[in-house]
């Protein structure tokens, strides 16, 4: 047989591997798995019944129940939408 390891074809088997090379194969190898790990998306689902808000409160729902925020809207609203 030729130089190489027991059952596998010498053109199979390097013997001629540097530093330099496995550093290389070292940096590919961690570049690929962050480049993998970055298109990790988390599987998290939250269902909601329809209908229903369960968010957080909302400031402005309160205000949009006044006449002086509803009176400023209806000015906002007519500036810029004349021909409604």
């Amino acid at each position: 047989m030729g130089e190489g390891r027991v059952g596998l074809p010498p053109t199979l088997v390097r013997t001629d591997v540097t530093g330099g090379d496995m550093y290389a194969r070292a940096i590919i190898t961690l570049a690929a798995a962050v480049m993998l790990t970055a298109c990790y998306e988390s599987a998290d689902v939250t269902v909601h019944k329809p209908g229903v808000y369960k968010g957080a409160k909302d400031p402005l729902l309160a205000k949009q129940r006044m006449p002086e925020q509803q009176q400023a809207l209806r000015e906002r609203f007519a500036l810029v939408q004349p021909d409604r």
